[in-house]
């Protein structure tokens, strides 16, 4: 396999390189990463590009949608039919939208019917950290993990009590309620969190006045209990319940969207339990657990109910790490997993229930071999009993002198196999699916690393190239769902610097994508809702005299295309700037007010084809904790 560059990514490993010669003035402060492998590593052994956002920048941003702060991240590509509340969907490196894997918690949360996330329902009011893992890691994390995971982990108990609330209220009747307790006594630990969100919401059409509203009310609870010194049972829990309104597509007449009055409610709740047994004075430690994975989708138009869909993942997994040394292990992995997927509409011309079992086994390794390099490499087998078996796998080297400098190399296998609506479509009569496609196959390679320019300043860059084989896209009447014969082609390069100055704390980043697909001709073509061009800056300054912080983030999309399904052309969508700001006030230790701008300047722009998206809003809170 031959790979090739762009001018913007040569550029990207000159800058690298170039970093690279200085003398840099201080050590890396250590990061330790919960998904870049099986058990947490130093983040300077990774062999893939890895993006952190900690609960400081989360309440500095005062956002309350995980898609605020995803937005403008280095490899990200984020599209939202509309405002809050509407479907969004976030593609990484080029890849699909159910070609990122999404876990809170460790527990999988992708919707088995489409195999995406709607992110639009992800709320950030009990998020401690977001991690974003960039390339294939389905070796690690199995099917769809083709341009990357994205892992959220929950507040958890750090002292005997605490506690937080939380009221927001925003212009078009809009408030979010959230309230949280944590603790620990003894051997227990426990986190229970809750929010209420609701809001009339926006004219999300070209057209007409109507508003579409959304309700999001969530509920999460984790408990731990330590039996012994080298011995705990940890549960978690994850609810919510939404409202989304929306407005339909005018296949009649424009291919725009008109009001419409459609909504979805939604339901999702997750699970685990786990035991984790780690002597302290053994170099075995052992992860038994059960997950679960429950989705349900019940859409209304005019009042009436037009059909529904309802998936569940059960997985059962033993591992089993060895830590030989001192950041070395090897982990085993074996895993059965059991999808089921129902749909139904009143008339029954869609009614179907299908299922797959699958049986896995993986290993991941990871080995230090001397204070400067590390190997890794990651290895996973998918028995399925539905379509044909699978491999993935990843490979990586990564050379860390000090200073905290790191560069690497890694190349990878990922796969995604064919979802439910994929494989038996939605209607019999209009869109029958087809029950003999065959999984996805993507091959990576990537080059990147990192660079301490000085005491306070980290620069990061990353090049990739991709080759997709088999991907599956509609038939040329839309009927049905085909492996494309050719293969889709992604390359892009990525820089990310964060720093502080003075009072400062910045961060920005830069994406470069080329991602094509082939055409019904063979013929490679732009791939559709992904910008060649994006990036965002982000500044967070403390005041030393007064207690106010101030935090502002511009993020910019390029130009993208998209599909006009009434001519089936091919559209471009101008290029835009987001301006977020927030201003927090600490009124006393306990007391802490904020007022946020969302698209501060009113900046009109879509993500989709019609679909206006969010319009400039301003929200005021006042939290209190204990």
């Amino acid at each position: 396999m031959t790979y090739s560059y762009s001018r913007p990514a040569v550029a990207i490993a000159m800058v690298l390189f170039s970093c690279h010669q200085a003398q840099a003035q201080t050590q890396q402060i250590e990061t330790i990463s919960v998904i870049g492998a099986r058990l947490p590593v130093d983040q300077t052994q990774l062999s893939s590009a890895l993006t952190s956002i900690d609960r400081q920048q989360i309440e500095a941003s005062g956002a309350i949608n995980v898609t605020e702060l995803l937005r403008g991240q280095a490899g990200i590509s984020l599209s939202r039919s509309g405002a809050r509340g509407s479907v969004t969907q976030v593609r990484m490196r080029g890849s699909e939208a159910n070609h990122v894997l999404v876990m809170v918690d460790g527990v999988e949360i992708n919707d088995l019917s489409d195999g995406g996330v709607d992110f639009a329902h992800l709320h950030l009011d009990n998020i401690a950290r977001i991690e974003i893992l960039r390339g294939p890691q389905s070796a690690l994390w199995g099917s769809g993990a083709v341009g990357g995971v994205i892992s959220i982990t929950t507040l958890q108990a750090d002292q005997p009590l605490s506690g937080r609330v939380s009221l927001a209220v925003g212009e078009a009747d809009s408030t979010n309620l959230a309230a949280g307790v944590s603790g620990n006594h003894g051997d227990l630990n426990y986190a229970l969190n809750a929010s209420d969100y609701d809001s009339d919401g926006q004219n999300v059409s070209r057209q007409g006045s109507e508003e579409d509203g959304y309700k999001n009310r969530q509920f999460s609870g984790r408990l731990g209990w330590k039996i012994t010194p080298a011995s705990k049972v940890n549960l978690t829990l994850r609810h919510i319940s939404a409202n989304s309104e929306y407005d339909e597509t005018d296949y009649a007449v424009t291919g725009l969207p008109q009001d419409s009055d459609h909504h979805t409610d939604i339901e999702q709740y997750q699970g685990k339990l786990n035991w984790l047994y780690n002597p302290e004075d053994n170099e075995w430690q052992q992860d038994v657990g059960l997950e679960l994975n429950h989705n349900d989708n019940l859409n209304f138009a005019n009042g009436t109910y037009t059909n529904a869909n309802e998936s569940e993942k059960l997985r059962l997994y033993w591992q089993g790490s060895y830590k030989y040394q001192a950041n070395s292990h090897l982990s085993l992995l074996a895993e059965r997993t059991e999808e089921d997927f129902e749909q139904q509409d009143p008339a029954g011309f869609s009614n179907q229930s299908r299922s797959n079992d699958a049986n896995s086994i993986g290993l991941d390794w990871l080995h230090l071999f001397s204070e400067d390099w590390s190997v890794s490499a990651s290895y996973r087998h998918d028995n399925n009993n539905f379509f044909d078996n699978a491999e993935s796998y990843q490979t990586g080297i990564s050379y860390s002198p000090g200073s905290g400098h790191k560069l690497y190399v890694s190349v990878g296998k990922a796969i995604k196999n064919p979802t439910f609506t994929e494989l038996f479509g939605y209607y019999p009569g209009s869109f029958v699916g087809n029950p003999d496609l065959q999984a996805e196959h993507s091959v990576s390679v990537e080059i990147g690393g990192d660079i301490q320019l000085s005491q306070h300043w980290l620069l990061s860059a990353a090049l990739y190239k991709s080759r997709l084989e088999d991907e599956i896209s509609n038939s040329a009447d839309f009927t049905s769902s085909i492996n494309l014969e050719d293969d889709s082609e992604r390359q892009g390069g990525e820089l990310e610097i964060a720093g502080n100055w003075s009072q400062w704390q910045l961060t920005a980043a830069y994406s470069y994508l080329n991602s094509q697909q082939p055409d019904f001709t063979g013929e490679l073509q732009p791939e559709l809702r992904r910008a060649k061009h994006s990036g965002h800056v982000s500044a967070n300054y403390t005041f030393s005299q007064v207690p106010v912080e101030l935090y502002v983030k511009a993020s910019y999309q390029g130009t993208q295309l998209d599909t006009n399904f009434l001519t089936f052309s091919t559209v471009k969508l101008p290029a835009y700037t987001l301006v977020d700001l927030t201003v927090n006030y600490d009124l006393t230790s306990n007391w802490k007010l904020a007022l946020r701008a969302e698209n501060l300047f009113d900046k009109d722009h879509e993500d989709v084809l019609g679909f206006v998206g969010q319009q400039q809003q301003f929200w005021f809170s006042a939290g209190y904790r204990f």
